[in-house]
């Protein structure tokens, strides 16, 4: 439904006449609507892991957030310099107007939410983390007629790169600890060895939790948030603030409940405990001296990463 609907909204967001134009964002509601209502009446699966609960509730969360991060966002594409010239010529130029890719990368990047809450694979997880991704790194590009937006975007897309890089790694230690990725088997094979889970498993698991500390804003993969806050539209940083840190963290979910949550080993705990304090820490501290409105929010938000993470 979702995947239907961005394209619809990719047609709309082009077609030569303005009203059917202009009726882009009613798509994009439309859409988030429909599958909110058919994820509410389908039956809940069952999951490898026991978390088969938390699958459509992730996923009624991210369409009721993305419904209002719609109504915040409705109108930004228009706004722009290239938007408004495409606009005001004789012929409508559909070369210069974003509207159609903004509101298409919108839904695909909760449909990456809701695919992430689902994933019963490490590789299904890894693509559902990179479709959440991804169409920020466009979406903040042209939220603004700025090259400060520009620069946000950049950053923001090297970082989510190596962050990328560093969990999609620990994902392969993780399989070539158990030479498995489908969570149900990873937990069998965890639960099955003798003395725990194994060293490489461990590090494995430390890796893919630093990389996901990218999606969630938290220590020590927090340095692009204030940049990236403050160079970005404010609607779009808005939804930097939800969405890419609700797939983190329903992803930080699944990924140790492979090595299992109750209870939880004892690396893993001291991990999480260390990277909280020092979020929260860093988020507080350094948001005093911040001159900047968008900044201080930024470090607002790295600092509920670690009051989430508690």
């Amino acid at each position: 439904i979702m995947l239907v609907g961005a394209v619809a909204c990719l047609a709309t967001g082009l077609a030569p006449h303005a009203a059917v134009r202009k009726a882009t964002p009613w798509v994009a509601a439309g859409t988030m609507v429909f599958a909110w209502i058919v994820t509410l009446v389908s039956p809940v699966q069952d999951h490898p892991l026991g978390f088969g609960g938390i699958v459509p509730y992730v996923k009624c969360l991210a369409l009721a957030m993305g419904l209002i991060l719609l109504m915040l966002n409705v109108g930004l594409p228009d706004k722009l310099r290239q938007s408004l010239s495409a606009e005001s010529s004789k012929k409508f130029d559909p070369g210069n107007c974003v509207r159609g890719e903004f509101y298409c990368f919108f839904l695909l990047s909760i449909t990456g939410v809701m695919l992430t809450a689902g994933a019963t694979d490490l590789v299904w997880l890894f693509l559902a983390l990179e479709l959440t991704s991804l169409p920020t790194y466009v979406m903040i590009a042209t939220s603004r007629d700025r090259l400060v937006a520009q620069e946000s975007a950049i950053k923001y897309f090297f970082l989510g790169a190596l962050s990328a890089a560093v969990f999609l790694y620990g994902f392969a230690l993780i399989y070539g600890a158990t030479g498995f990725t489908e969570f149900g088997q990873l937990a069998g094979a965890v639960a099955t060895g003798e003395g725990g889970p194994s060293s490489l498993m461990f590090l494995g698991m430390v890796l893919s939790i630093l990389g996901l500390c990218f999606k969630i804003a938290a220590v020590p993969m927090h340095v692009y948030a204030a940049d990236v806050y403050e160079g970005a539209a404010t609607p779009m940083t808005a939804f930097l603030a939800v969405v890419p840190k609700t797939a983190g963290f329903a992803a930080l979910i699944l990924v140790i409940g492979v090595v299992g949550w109750n209870p939880l080993p004892e690396p893993i705990a001291y991990l999480l405990i260390g990277i909280a304090v020092l979020t929260m820490t860093v988020g507080n501290v350094l948001a005093f001296i911040q001159t900047n409105l968008k900044r201080v929010l930024a470090y607002s938000s790295i600092a509920h990463s670690g009051y989430l993470l508690t």
